[in-house]
């Protein structure tokens, strides 16, 4: 029986993390958060996982090892030219150098089994989503590996993707790492537009029965609901997790790469309420993602 990767596709700022983090909470799932981004963090001494520790020294991915002759530096170059957004039409055709996808398929196969091996969960959670560098990351993870891809499109109103961005910046200012620009409502516009348009075309070439498309506010609306869609989709029972969100139990991340700052929290509480039509934006940052992403985001049903 083949190993089961569930991937979260969609934009930043779409509720990755914490679906990760929820759903890292059944006892037989492992969530990784957005595991594109191990080797960048891994050489980068200033970047940790969930549980503090720099990742050469963290008691879980401290013993990960990439096939001989590969590099880190290696691993990142050989995944973007298979993933990256300017990769997704040679992806699609079948005209990336088989001896690229050769190599590929041992970096993926080294990091996705050690996973599996060292977490014991029958199930993996990859929450790297679709944006520009890993555009096609689901769809190649599918075509060139032997995983069983389970793809949920999680999908945001589109207008609070862009109000967050416009409030806060980019996930690397607020930790840090470079700065904002003027045009954060035109980027992050363009951003969910294409990464959700992305999820949808690639979606539609992986088998139906392993795609779904979720609506973050139904997963805080009607949690219940939605898990129990979840749970479907996946053919795995769902009820602890209902029973954890019943009880109010408060969820504890793990050994998580990237994503939400949120995942730096010890213990997160699931809010189960949420509104995305109270979004507070200037006209012309309106007037932008309508432009944009409009039509896309009226299709999605908001």
């Amino acid at each position: 029986m083949k190993r089961k990767i569930v991937y979260i596709a969609g934009y930043s700022r779409s509720g990755s993390t914490i679906l990760d983090i929820l759903l890292s909470s059944h006892s037989a799932i492992f969530g990784t958060g957005e595991l594109v981004y191990l080797f960048d963090d891994w050489l980068n001494d200033t970047r940790a996982c969930t549980c503090g520790e720099i990742y050469k020294n963290c008691d879980f991915w401290k013993k990960f090892t990439l096939p001989d002759e590969i590099s880190f530096e290696d691993a990142i170059r050989i995944i973007r030219s298979v993933e990256s957004r300017k990769q997704l039409n040679a992806l699609i055709e079948g005209k990336i150098e088989r001896n690229t996808i050769q190599k590929y398929q041992s970096i993926q196969s080294a990091l996705y089994n050690y996973v599996f091996e060292t977490s014991k969960k029958e199930i993996i959670i990859d929450s790297s989503k679709t944006s520009r560098d890993m555009a096609g990351r689901f769809y190649a993870l599918y075509r060139y590996t032997d995983f069983d891809i389970y793809v949920i499109h999680l999908i945001k109103n589109g207008l609070s993707i862009v109000e967050s961005f416009v409030k806060k910046g980019r996930n690397w200012t607020l930790e840090g790492y470079g700065k904002n620009d003027r045009f954060m409502a035109a980027r992050s516009s363009l951003g969910w537009f294409l990464a959700n348009s992305i999820a949808q075309r690639l979606g539609s070439l992986v088998p139906q029965k392993r795609f779904i498309q979720i609506k973050y506010e139904d997963l805080l609306n009607s949690p219940e609901i939605t898990l129990q869609r979840i749970g479907g989709f996946l053919n795995i029972d769902i009820s602890e997790l209902i029973t954890l969100i019943k009880n109010k139990t408060l969820l504890h991340p793990d050994h998580n790469v990237g994503g939400n700052r949120l995942r730096l929290e010890k213990e997160i509480t699931f809010n189960t309420s949420y509104n995305s039509k109270k979004v507070e934006l200037a006209l012309y940052q309106r007037l932008i993602f309508k432009l944009i992403g409009g039509r896309l985001n009226k299709r999605f049903g908001y």
